[in-house]
Formats: C-alpha cells, sequence, structure tokens
C-alpha cells in the first residue's frame, strides 16, 4: 500500500468528512487506520486530533456509541495538553452530543467545558469574516491563534 503524503492525507480527510456528510460512515471509516498511522508517524498531532475527531462522529453515526466515545477521548487526551480549541470547534454540531456524553461519563471535565460540551447550544460557530481573529462560541471566546 503506497504511503500518504500531507496533501493527500488532508485530500483523504476531505473526503472522510464528505462520507460522514452524506451518511456514509462505513466508507469514512475504511479510511481511518489508514490516516492514523500516516499521522503518527508523520509525526503530526493535529492530524491525528483531526482523525480521532471525525472516526468518533462516524463510530457515532453507525450507533457504536462506545467506540464513539473511546475515540472522543483519545482525542481529547491528545488536545488537552497543548490547549486545542478550534479543531474541536470546527467539527460542528455532530460533536457536540458526544462531547456533553464524554463530560457526563468524566472525561476530561476542564477542558471538554473550555470547549463548550456542557452547553447543548453547541451548534455554530460565529466568526466576522476571514481577516477575524477572534470567533464567538456561544458566549465563549476562541481565539483564532488557538489550535
Amino acid at each position: 500500500m503506497k504511503t500518504f503524503d500531507f496533501v493527500q492525507a488532508m485530500i483523504c480527510l476531505a473526503l472522510v468528512r464528505l462520507h460522514i456528510a452524506q451518511g456514509q460512515a462505513d466508507q469514512a471509516l475504511k479510511w481511518m487506520p489508514r490516516l492514523l498511522e500516516f499521522y503518527r508517524s508523520a509525526p503530526s498531532l493535529e492530524g491525528q486530533i483531526q482523525t480521532l475527531i471525525q472516526q468518533s462522529i462516524a463510530q457515532y453515526a453507525q450507533g457504536d456509541r462506545a467506540r464513539a466515545l473511546t475515540s472522543l477521548r483519545n482525542a481529547l487526551t491528545l488536545a488537552e495538553p497543548e490547549g486545542y480549541v478550534r479543531i474541536f470547534v470546527e467539527a460542528g454540531p455532530s460533536l457536540a452530543e458526544l462531547l456533553r456524553q464524554a463530560l457526563a461519563q468524566g472525561a476530561a471535565p476542564v477542558y471538554v467545558r473550555q470547549l463548550g460540551g456542557r452547553d447543548t447550544r453547541v451548534v455554530a460557530v460565529n466568526c466576522d469574516d476571514e481577516r477575524s481573529y477572534g470567533c464567538r462560541l456561544h458566549g465563549v471566546a476562541v481565539r483564532s491563534d488557538l489550535q
């Protein structure tokens, strides 16, 4: 099997998001092992986190709540020490319910609250325009210089 380069991995991750949006979680999940292997060997922490978030969303879409929460916990474990916020916000509303469930299970409670997991309204990010260096997530300031 040919290995990815960063551009191919980014394209593949975009296709994963498309499959999930089209209700084809099974197709999205086929790419996860290869993406995770690439991002671990690259190494790219952000790529690993993005992949784990998408894996969590796809698993949840398939009704596999336990695996979805495990994937999300793995993403949170990688992201929390570095303070990643935007990467979770950009995952959108499909991640909100999973964050609430992770919080209910005690997964990184302070960090998940920072991400908005305790708020059932975590469904949108409002950025004024592409030049804006700040976004608002239901009253929580999110600086765009945070990863």
